[in-house]
């Protein structure tokens, strides 16, 4: 037996070689993202300087970040406003700031783990208010007055740079598509076909089903491909469905070009999203209330999530913290929380963004 194998070594041992060498190779290229990122944040960046954005109010609201050329891009959502309230037996939402306009920050990270934000650049051509009337709620002033629906109204969730530095923000009112060219100004806008908020100014072709989306469960993150591709991700399930829905969008044509079925439950969300490779998303997701970063692996129609790690229990995360973005750059990942511009008694006011190490 022992002679036969020896036998068979020496007429076969190129081969085995080859064998091992490949299998070695599969094994290293099939390794999940899990055991590259490392669980303790790095750096943990205080976001403490920030503007007035109205009286007694402070900016915050971050709903998503981008890294680009060494540095981060900071996006907000709609602005200051509260949770459902009843009045009079009618549900309300107060906007605190109701001449509020998204923003977004450039944000220095300094070496001794400080950071420099720069003036916000409000985005030209859009509110913060609902689309219609009633939309989850009745928006209102602080004094109690009813404010009116405005078309070019976005709740802005989620955004990238393309490589000409053009903008893409995912909103959650229709929900739709916003390009900003450099100077933040909006050049063109998609939305649902057949939506029944109509608005000469934007162009209808995203996928018809996307109107059965929850009321302010539209485009809460969104991972960039570096080329031409944007994949954009309602925040949880459609209603009377199973799935998410992630659209896969040529911001080159202007038009979608794939719709994937994504499984999560409608009692969990997904707040940021990230290219990791070609194939390989990571994402930031509200799993039943425990902050958890997921990997998405982009095949099939079906896509499915495995968990890396929740992030509850970390410095700075605890069940009252909102995370809201995520961006990868230079071997490092970071996410950002939303504070709700500290208007929200159950959530966190302060701001920070945690860094994480690519090991």
């Amino acid at each position: 037996m022992i002679k036969a194998l020896k036998n068979y070594w020496e007429n076969h041992k190129i081969k085995i070689i080859l064998i091992f060498i490949i299998l070695i190779t599969l094994l290293k290229t099939h390794t999940i993202v899990e055991s590259r990122i490392s669980i303790i944040p790095e750096t943990v960046y205080e976001i403490n300087t920030l503007p007035s954005v109205c009286e007694n109010v402070k900016a915050g609201g971050f709903s998503d970040l981008f890294y680009k050329d060494d540095k981060l891009y900071v996006l907000t959502d709609r602005g200051p406003n509260s949770d459902i309230k009843f009045i009079s037996d009618k549900e309300v939402r107060i906007f605190y700031c109701p001449e509020f306009i998204p923003s977004i920050y450039e944000i220095n990270l300094k070496k001794e783990g400080g950071i420099k934000i720069n003036e916000p650049q409000k985005i030209k051509g859009i509110s913060s208010l609902p689309v219609e009337e009633n939309f989850d709620s009745l928006p209102i002033s602080p004094k109690g007055s009813l404010l009116e629906p405005q078309l070019s109204g976005a709740d802005t969730e989620s955004f990238i740079i393309d490589r000409k530095g053009n903008y893409w923000l995912g909103e959650e009112y229709y929900p739709s598509i916003i390009k900003l060219n450099k100077n933040f100004e909006v050049e063109k806008r998609f939305a649902p076909k057949n939506s029944s908020i109509k608005n000469s100014k934007i162009t209808f072709n995203l996928p018809e089903e996307l109107n059965s989306i929850q009321r302010n469960y539209g485009f809460a993150a969104m991972a960039y491909d570096g080329k031409n591709n944007i994949y954009v991700f309602t925040k949880s399930t459609l209603m009377g469905d199973m799935y998410g829905r992630v659209i896969r969008f040529n911001i080159r044509t202007g038009r979608p070009n794939k719709v994937y079925k994504y499984e999560i439950d409608a009692d969990s969300k997904i707040s940021g999203a990230v290219m990791y490779n070609k194939n390989t998303i990571l994402t930031v997701e509200d799993r039943n209330g425990i902050n958890q970063i997921r990997q998405i692996t982009l095949k099939g129609n079906v896509l499915k999530s495995k968990k890396l790690y929740p992030l509850l229990g970390l410095n700075k995360i605890d069940s009252f913290t909102k995370i809201e973005g995520i961006a990868l750059g230079k071997k490092k990942l970071y996410i950002i929380n939303d504070n709700d511009f500290g208007m929200n008694e159950t959530n966190r006011a302060d701001n920070f963004i945690l860094e994480f190490t690519l090991k």
